[in-house]
């Protein structure tokens, strides 16, 4: 094994400690103690084997035909869980659920807009469900002081509709809907 992969294999541990907490490794660590425990554990490692290697792969071990990602317990698409941050994360995890629930960027226009502003991805999507993903997945991708920049030029659906109410009112008072017409 190489020293990257030595250390590929560190992180996704520490990402597993992380997700099921350091009670389910000491628990791992008690059943290991056991021999016959062990061969069934082989058998599953080389079931595991054997399935990879019929599975169609790239060499890097990518399968060729990836399946939509499913959501984790905090609502983020499983790209996220890259993220080495703890703040980056939560920042990511706040503006997913905010992009879900339509508080933030409601439309698509506004998604488009906010990704092409930004130099993220997600601008050419057909749909605001497609975009969304791509957009969480290439910031996730990014340093935490510029995700924080970027997310802080997002509008909240509420800011919009407050912005287009005083607009409104600049005309009502500016009396710029009757020279228009006129």
């Amino acid at each position: 094994m190489s020293e990257i992969s030595s250390f590929a294999l560190l992180e996704d541990l520490a990402r597993l400690v992380r997700k099921h907490g350091p009670a389910a490794f000491s628990d791992l660590s008690a059943i290991l103690r056991n021999p016959k425990k062990i061969e069934e554990l082989v058998s599953v490692l080389e079931a595991g084997a054997s399935a990879g290697r019929r599975a169609k792969t790239y060499k890097s071990g990518v399968p060729l035909r990836r399946r939509r990602a499913p959501s984790t317990a905090l609502g983020l698409p499983d790209s996220l869980a890259a993220t080495t941050d703890p703040e980056t994360e939560g920042l990511l995890s706040r503006f997913y659920e905010d992009l879900l629930a339509r508080r933030v960027l409601p439309t698509l226009p506004e998604l488009r807009e906010f990704a092409s502003d930004n130099g993220l991805k997600g601008a050419k999507a057909e749909s605001r469900g497609k975009a969304i993903g791509p957009l969480i997945r290439d910031l996730s991708l990014r340093p935490k002081d510029q995700v924080a920049s970027i997310l802080g030029r997002a509008r909240s659906a509420k800011s919009a509709k407050d912005d287009r109410s005083l607009e409104r009112w600049a005309d009502v008072i500016l009396d710029r809907n009757r020279s228009r017409g006129a």
